[in-house]
């Protein structure tokens, strides 16, 4: 072919086509998810464990709070902060906070979980 001239055209093959959209749409996909994930990790990664334990029990969770939930946001580590949210009259979310702890928490929270019920703050 000389140079500086276009190739007459293909004509264009519909399945290739919707293949190739469907590829670039799931990328898309995944690269957005990840974006996403990303940016609500950055934060959490800055804030103290006693923020991040505020903040995750300040939300609310239209379908509830399940193990791994509690476990991804929260851990473990952030039942000490859970118990004290739990005995703080002023925190508006205690419903969350003995959600989480009825994955998180053993034997410490039974304790502060009972008291709280005996003399609600």
């Amino acid at each position: 072919m000389p140079r500086g001239r276009l190739a007459p055209a293909e004509p264009y093959d519909a399945a290739v086509i919707g293949a190739a959209v469907e590829r670039c749409s799931r990328a898309l996909s995944r690269l957005l998810a990840w974006t996403v994930l990303l940016l609500m990790v950055q934060p959490l990664a800055a804030q103290s464990l006693r923020e991040r334990v505020r903040t995750q029990a300040s939300y609310t969770y239209y379908h509830g709070i399940t193990a791994e939930m509690a476990q991804e946001r929260i851990g473990v580590e952030g039942v000490p902060a859970l118990l004290e949210l739990l005995a703080d009259p002023s925190f508006p979310r205690r419903d969350n906070v003995v959600a989480f702890l009825t994955y998180l928490g053993a034997g410490e929270s039974t304790t502060a979980l009972l008291e709280v019920l005996a003399s609600p703050p």
